[in-house]
C-alpha cells in the first residue's frame, strides 16, 4: 500500500500561539487506487476521513475529533447503497445505529452508551413496518432482558410475546396467528398502547370459541364472556353475568360506578365530583374491600393506596403513580405485624428492603437497583443467627457468600456474569 502526501495545511487554534500542521493524506491499494484520505496530525487521523473499496466505491465517511470518531459515521456496501448510519462520541458508539436492508429500507434500530447496548432493540420488515422489539436491560450490562413482542408484516399485530433473561430467549408465546385461509386460530389477544392486555381469547376456525377475558389498562379482570362457535353464550351458569349501577349527582354527573354479582359487589367500584373526576376507588372480592385508592378513567392506580386480604385485614400500603408503585410500601401479616418494607420505582424495588419474621425478627434485608439485588444482602432464622451473607451484583451472586442451615454449611465464591 502507498501513502501519497499532498500538500499541508497550517490551522491556528484560538488562545495559542502555535500552529498545528494537517496534512491531507490518501492510502492506496497497490492498484493505485485510493482505499482512504483524510487529514493526518501529529501521524494521526483527525477531521473528516473517508474510505473505499477497491473499485473506488465509497465505503464510510465520517469525522474525527482528537483522532477519535465523532458523530454520525455512515458505511455503505459496495453498490453504494447505505448500509449503516452509527453516532460516535470520544471513539465509542453514543447514541443510535441504524442498519438497512440492500434497497436502503430500515433494518434494524440500536441505542448505545459507552459502547453498551441500552434501551430497547428494534427490528424492521423489509416493507418498513415493525418486526421485533427486544427489551435491553437498565443495568448497564447490554443483554436481553424482559419481554419483548414479534409483529406480523401483514398489518403490524403481535404475534408473539417473548420473555428474555440475561441475554438468552427464557420463553416465547405464538398468539394473533392465521392458517393459510386466512382464518384466525388458537390463542388471540389484544392490547392497550401500553402493552397490556385488553382482551384475549381463542378463535377456531375464525370464529371466537370458549372463553374470552377483557381488562382494564392496569391488568384487573373486567368481564369474562363464553363463546361457542362464534356465538355469545348469554349467562353460561358458571360465569355469573355482573350488573353495573350507576347513581348520579344532581347535575347529572355520575356520582359513583360499580359492578355486582347477584347483588354483591364485584371489582372496580369508582366515586367521582361533581365535575367528573375520580375522587376514590375500591376493588371488591365476593363484597369484601382488597384495594382502596384512586383508580383513573384509564383504569390505572393513583396516589396512596391500601390493599387488603379477602378477609378484611390490612395485607398492603403505599403510593402508585401511572399504575406503578411508587416510593415506599409496607406490607403486613394477617395479624397487622409488619412483614416487609422498602421503596419502589416505577414499579421496581429500588433501595434498602427489609423481611420481617411475624415474631419481629429480622428475616432479609438487602438492597435493590432497578429491581435487581445488589449488594451485601444477609439473611437471618427466626432466632436471629446468619443462615446466609454475601453480595449481589446486578442480580446475580458475587464473590464470597456463606450459607449455614445450621447441619449444613456452605462457603465459596460466585462470579457474575
Amino acid at each position: 500500500m502507498r501513502i501519497v502526501y499532498l500538500f499541508s495545511l497550517l490551522l491556528f487554534f484560538i488562545g495559542t500561539s502555535f500552529a498545528q500542521p494537517l496534512e491531507f493524506t490518501e492510502f492506496e491499494y497497490d492498484n493505485g487506487v485510493v482505499s482512504s484520505s483524510g487529514y493526518m496530525k501529529n501521524g494521526k487521523p483527525e477531521g473528516y476521513w473517508k474510505t473505499f473499496f477497491p473499485s473506488g466505491v465509497l465505503k464510510s465517511e465520517g469525522n474525527r475529533v482528537n483522532h477519535q470518531l465523532d458523530s454520525i459515521w455512515k458505511f455503505y456496501a459496495e453498490d453504494g447503497t447505505i448500509n449503516q448510519l452509527i453516532t460516535y462520541e470520544d471513539g465509542k458508539k453514543n447514541g443510535v445505529k441504524k442498519s438497512f436492508f440492500e434497497d436502503g429500507t430500515l433494518q434494524r434500530q440500536e441505542k448505545f452508551k459507552q459502547d453498551i447496548l441500552v434501551d430497547t432493540v428494534l427490528k424492521f420488515h423489509p416493507s418498513g413496518g415493525l418486526a421485533e422489539m427486544i427489551p435491553i436491560d437498565s443495568l448497564g450490562k447490554g443483554k436481553e432482558q424482559g419481554t419483548g413482542y414479534e409483529y406480523a408484516e401483514d398489518d403490524g399485530r403481535v404475534i408473539a410475546v417473548v420473555q428474555y433473561s440475561k441475554g438468552y430467549i427464557s420463553g416465547r408465546e405464538r398468539i394473533n396467528r392465521k392458517d393459510k385461509f386466512n382464518q384466525k386460530q388458537g390463542m388471540w389477544r389484544y392490547f392497550y398502547p401500553s402493552m397490556v392486555a385488553k382482551e384475549e381469547g381463542r378463535y377456531k376456525n375464525d370464529k371466537k370459541s370458549g372463553y374470552w377475558k377483557t381488562y382494564d389498562t392496569q391488568g384487573n379482570l373486567l368481564e369474562t364472556m363464553k363463546y361457542e362457535d362464534g356465538i355469545l353464550i348469554p349467562d353460561p351458569e358458571e360465569l355469573a353475568k355482573l350488573d353495573i349501577r350507576r347513581e348520579y349527582h344532581s347535575n347529572a354527573q355520575v356520582k359513583s360506578v360499580g359492578s355486582y354479582n347477584k347483588g354483591v359487589k364485584e371489582g372496580v367500584h369508582r366515586e367521582y365530583s361533581m365535575d367528573g373526576n375520580v375522587t376514590a376507588a375500591k376493588i371488591y372480592s365476593k363484597g369484601k374491600v382488597i384495594g382502596q385508592g384512586i383508580v383513573d378513567a384509564e383504569g390505572r392506580r393513583q396516589g396512596p393506596w391500601k390493599e387488603f386480604y379477602e378477609t378484611g385485614e390490612l395485607r398492603s400500603e403505599g403510593s402508585y403513580k401511572q399504575g406503578l408503585r411508587e416510593g415506599d410500601w409496607i406490607f403486613y401479616y394477617r395479624d397487622g405485624k409488619e412483614e416487609q418494607r422498602g421503596s419502589y420505582y416505577k414499579g421496581k424495588p429500588e433501595g434498602d428492603w427489609k423481611w420481617t419474621y411475624s415474631n419481629g425478627q429480622t428475616w432479609r434485608e438487602e438492597s435493590f437497583i432497578d429491581g435487581y439485588e445488589e449488594g451485601l444482602a444477609v439473611e437471618y432464622n427466626d432466632t436471629g443467627k446468619v443462615v446466609s451473607k454475601g453480595n449481589y451484583l446486578a442480580g446475580e451472586r458475587e464473590g464470597d457468600w456463606i450459607i449455614d442451615l445450621g447441619d449444613h454449611r456452605e462457603e465459596g465464591a460466585y462470579v457474575a456474569g
